[in-house]
């Protein structure tokens, strides 16, 4: 809901330029990788459910930082803090669907299915604002809607159930064929470029938000279909 609309935003409201919505974006990345390798050890020592709660509490935070705040600064802080959260949640999450004795390809691919499945409703959402409401609801009391379905997964977590036994491991040494596979995937990160350039660059030549977004639906219709199929492809 939030970042599709976010660029738009940026560029329309604040007027920033191209570099600082990279800055943005680029700092986002930054954090969620780097908390991604403690966490993910971190999530073997400690319960995983307090990990999920503490995700979703900075979440929250996250979304207020978006309602209140008006300069680019601003939104940095709250990419850079929900680049924490993410990069708390993903290890946790990973943790748990490994824990699983077979068909991981195809668990991690119906897991990845179903968060773009809720990306793309979130697509959607940001398709009928732009599409119908945008002249009516300024955007930082659109983020604020955001909100809504965050304190209901919130809700949610409280009723999760999980096993008291918190095992200990050694810190591993990492193999060869791990660490050059993760070098691979560093080198290949480099080709990717955010979405608020696509989404910018869509829009500099239809100048229409609403059908901008929906050309950013198409791509992640096939990120959920490709997600399901490349993970049974892997079985």
């Amino acid at each position: 809901m939030v970042f599709a609309v976010l660029p738009f935003f940026l560029v329309n409201s604040v007027g920033v330029s191209m570099v600082i919505i990279g800055l943005i974006e680029g700092g986002y990345n930054l954090v969620s990788n780097f908390l991604k390798i403690f966490s993910g050890y971190w999530s073997d020592f400690f319960s995983k459910k307090k990990n999920s709660d503490c995700w979703y509490f900075v979440f929250h935070l996250f979304k207020t930082v978006f309602y209140l705040w008006k300069k680019w600064g601003d939104f940095l802080i709250g990419a850079l803090l929900e680049g924490g959260s993410e990069g708390i949640q993903v290890s946790v999450s990973d943790t748990v669907l490994s824990s699983q004795k077979k068909d991981l390809g195809k668990i991690f691919g119906v897991n990845r299915a179903i968060e773009s499945t809720g990306s793309f409703l979130g697509i959607i959402i940001a398709f009928i604002y732009t599409a119908f409401f945008l002249s009516e609801i300024e955007y930082q009391s659109y983020f604020l809607l955001s909100i809504i379905p965050v304190f209901l997964a919130f809700l949610a977590v409280l009723f999760l159930k999980e096993d008291k036994k918190l095992r200990k491991y050694p810190i591993p040494i990492v193999s060869w064929e791990i660490f050059s596979l993760n070098i691979l995937f560093f080198v290949l990160s480099f080709a990717n470029f955010g979405y608020s350039f696509y989404i910018l660059k869509v829009y500099e030549s239809i100048l229409s938000e609403y059908k901008t977004i929906g050309i950013y639906i198409l791509s992640s219709v096939i990120i959920a279909v490709a997600s399901y199929l490349s993970g049974r492809f892997n079985d």
